[in-house]
């Protein structure tokens, strides 16, 4: 191999991604992070500032955020990813920069850099990520977001293929990730994503809808509020398309449903743009012109002014963070004013990253079953806790037999690096997939 892969983010923990491959003389910069739960001490790497080319897996912000800083530094040279994973960085960056009260010509002339830097690549093409270089990079389906990538890396000497963040294959809405690889050469390393390395999903979609159904009644029946804290693109869209189906099947009463956030559900927008990201089942409602996420009772709220009022609703609500894992400052208001009341159910979907107010609740229910008062921490002070939390399975990343088959489906892998996962999940998941390999 001529190179080398060197991990500067998520090294036993599952943010921030930024990954330094250096491959065929070039430095090529997979991802730029930033950590979830808004840690404020934390700087970029030294080593990013003298990349040759980013490449992005997808658009979350701990495998974005940093280009803002990067971009500041003086960065020129070109960002790569699908055209929707360039979309949508473009709007939560800027939108980053409006919320954190930077000036409308910063971040004019921040959009304008970023477009002028911006290079679309379609899955299963590849490119020369730096010019002047033997190198080649494609991007392959990852399954776990609009748009989201594997990249493999070809030198004359080396291959190298990142997971990026690899989805379960049991999204309704995605198709899944990327396993016919060209199996005329070996792989010289892999880099494989391990946020649920130590577990398997159930994957039965109707035990999800039984458990989401009966969140919904009692919910109904309490006069209640849902509150989900997680990102409206991803986990949401998932949880929405899912209501949609209980209610139109019957199982459920329609209820409402609010995007809260600043772009509201505007960023939905690129899932019915780039149709072949879908799978076939939520493409046959928008070919028939009715969008998989777009239906009564589903509306945005992206005025702060207004946010408050969604948590004195009379209706039932189901209220999602927009800004990811509980971290946003309207969603804050929101558990403050619901946490305390037991007709409240919170909505944890899958991996909670340390540090977010996601975590903060998990532990908060692992102390209550400890049998002492349940609190959390918002914004300096202790919220009592009283509502009632449900955990549904993680549809958003693979589990440990699904990264197995992703990883079995390469041709002669000759060295295999975890990184976005905790270090507990990197060990369990060697442990479990050497010893399925043996006993294999």
């Amino acid at each position: 191999m001529d190179g080398r892969v060197r991990l500067l983010g998520a090294v036993d923990a599952t943010t921030p991604s930024i990954t330094l491959v250096e491959i065929g003389g070039a430095q090529l910069l997979v991802d730029c992070g930033v950590p979830a739960g808004g840690a404020t001490d934390w700087q970029l790497p030294e080593e990013v500032y003298d990349v040759d080319a980013v490449i992005l897996t997808h658009a979350h912000m701990d495998h974005i955020g940093g280009l803002l800083d990067l971009l500041k530094s003086g960065y020129s040279g070109p960002i790569w990813g699908t055209r929707a994973t360039l979309e949508i960085s473009r709007y939560l960056l800027t939108n980053s920069l409006r919320g954190n009260g930077r000036s409308a010509d910063d971040t004019i002339a921040f959009a304008a850099l970023y477009d002028h830097l911006a290079r679309a690549l379609p899955y299963g093409q590849a490119s020369t990520p730096v010019s002047g270089y033997d190198i080649k990079a494609t991007l392959w389906e990852a399954g776990h977001l609009v748009g989201a990538a594997s990249i493999e890396f070809q030198s004359p000497a080396s291959r190298v293929i990142v997971s990026g963040d690899l989805g379960s294959t049991d999204s309704p809405i995605l198709n899944g990730f990327h396993t016919a690889w060209n199996q005329d050469r070996a792989v010289d390393f892999v880099l494989l994503e391990s946020t649920h390395g130590d577990r398997t999903h159930p994957h039965d979609p109707q035990t999800a809808d039984t458990q989401l159904e009966q969140v919904v009644k009692q919910t109904i029946a309490n006069r209640g509020h849902i509150l989900v804290p997680a990102f409206v693109l991803g986990r949401s869209q998932q949880l929405f398309y899912q209501l949609r189906r209980l209610a139109e099947s019957g199982r459920i009463e329609p209820l409402l449903m609010a995007a809260d956030m600043p772009s509201g559900l505007r960023l939905n927008s690129p899932a019915a743009r780039f149709n072949l990201l879908h799978d076939k089942k939520s493409l046959q409602p928008i070919a028939a012109g009715d969008e998989a996420l777009d239906f009564e009772g589903l509306f945005e709220q992206r005025h702060g002014r207004n946010s408050v009022r969604l948590s004195e609703l009379n209706q039932s609500t189901v209220i999602v963070d927009g800004a990811g894992m509980g971290a946003g400052g309207r969603f804050v208001g929101h558990l403050k004013e619901l946490l305390p009341k037991p007709e409240t159910i919170v909505v944890l979907y899958g991996h909670q990253a340390p540090g977010t107010t996601g975590w903060l609740i998990e532990n908060a229910i692992e102390s209550r079953a400890a049998g002492s008062m349940s609190t959390v921490r918002l914004a300096g002070e202790d919220v009592l806790m009283r509502a009632s939390v449900e955990r549904f399975p993680a549809v958003s990343h693979a589990d440990r037999e699904e990264l197995a088959t992703w990883l079995d489906a390469l041709p002669g892998v000759k060295q295999v690096g975890l990184h976005h996962g905790t270090a507990a999940a990197q060990a369990e998941f060697t442990d479990w997939y050497r010893h399925r390999n043996q006993a294999g």
